[in-house]
């Protein structure tokens, strides 16, 4: 692991790891010990915004967390999006873009008089 974010249990007390310095999201089984990749590719880079888990590129993935459906959600502060895995399809999805980047200039003018 290389800057883990954030880690989170599933419901079946699997540990979830957003390791941000190789671009995936681990997880450790419980019961075996066994850590498998369950998203990204090791590449830093958007990727696609939706399709197969393992394809999937983050530029910054911070937190995880998981519904009652044990649907994972994952977000990425720099493309400003939350993804979902569902456990019913092995692709990932993006559910919300919270905001589109804007650069906005501020002047402020003081009067001396």
């Amino acid at each position: 692991m290389i800057n883990a974010t954030d880690i989170a249990f599933d419901r079946y007390g699997n540990l979830v790891i957003s390791d941000f310095g190789n671009d995936r999201i681990p997880c450790v089984d419980r019961r075996t010990g066994i850590i498998t990749t369950v998203v990204g590719n090791g590449t830093n880079g958007a990727g696609p915004a939706s399709g197969p888990a393992a394809a999937a590129g983050f530029l910054y993935f911070i937190t995880i967390a998981f519904d009652r459906r044990n649907s994972m959600f994952f977000a990425d502060s720099v493309l400003s999006t939350v993804r979902e895995l569902t456990t019913a399809a092995i692709a990932a999805t993006t559910v919300v873009t919270v905001f589109t980047a804007t650069t906005v200039t501020l002047t402020t003018t003081i009067d001396a008089s």
